[in-house]
């Protein structure tokens, strides 16, 4: 049977509540977050992005080098799955998922599988004023939260309760790399997806960034 990868900005066709994760402004700040059912939906996109990052390492590291967000990911995304039919897809005959959420198990393949990662793609963490949006959030976390992160990404799955649990966990400190005034609304999953691209992409030894 072929596969069919439907590619594009798609969000996953399967009925769930709203999943949103919201830093508000203000020095006092608040976080929200709705748990998000469908566990098997996120199974199916997990096992492709670890299935693409072990069988098309090159490709997978082409799309985590562009930045999140950016025309460049979006048209790099686009020359990578325009072909209708994708090999990783498993038991799955059609596939429909967001690009954050493709990039993000892509990126957490990566770093499960230990691949190596070229030189110019590590990052550093940037400072709390240079924070732009969740990936740079994640990186200046991760630069002083490292095994938080590898909890979240090893001991949790994707979708599940107890990544909900660690994420809401997370979230006040993650809130400390986003600069006053500044807001975000993201689900727990891409929260894991971002914390586990920085895992791959900070260098050996970090220190905290500087706010």
């Amino acid at each position: 049977m072929r596969k069919a990868f439907l590619a594009g900005l798609m969000a996953f066709g399967l009925p769930a509540s709203p999943v949103s994760a919201q830093i508000a402004n203000g020095a006092s700040g608040s976080s929200t977050m709705f748990y998000l059912s469908g566990e098997q939906a996120m199974e199916e996109v997990v096992g492709f992005g670890s299935c693409y990052a072990k069988l098309h390492s090159d490709k997978a590291l082409r799309l985590i080098a562009t930045r999140p967000g950016s025309r460049e990911e979006a048209e790099t995304y686009v020359a990578l799955f325009k072909k209708p039919y994708q090999d990783c897809l498993g038991d799955v005959t059609r596939l429909g998922a967001t690009l954050p959420m493709v990039r993000g198990s892509i990126a957490q393949g990566l770093y499960k599988h230990n691949m190596p990662l070229p030189a110019t793609l590590v990052q550093a963490a940037p400072a709390r004023t240079q924070v732009r949006n969740l990936a740079d959030a994640s990186r200046c976390y991760v630069a002083a939260h490292r095994e938080e992160a590898r909890g979240l990404v090893a001991e949790t799955k994707v979708g599940g309760r107890k990544e909900f649990d660690a994420v809401a966990k997370l979230i006040p400190d993650l809130r400390k790399c986003i600069p006053d005034g500044a807001k975000a609304q993201f689900s727990a999953t891409l929260v894991r997806f971002r914390l586990a691209e920085a895992l791959l992409r900070m260098p050996a030894s970090a220190n905290p960034a500087g706010s």
